[in-house]
């Protein structure tokens, strides 16, 4: 765990259950637009 928490530069801000939620939810919509092969 700890590992995946300071590898991330963005990582600057807590990692808070939103905060988590809110990134992954833009991964998902990123990941949508482009086209996966």
């Amino acid at each position: 765990c700890d590992r995946l928490m300071s590898r991330p530069s963005w990582q600057t801000t807590e990692a808070t259950p939103e905060v988590i939620e809110a990134f992954k939810s833009r991964m998902r919509a990123r990941m949508a637009q482009t086209p996966t092969t």
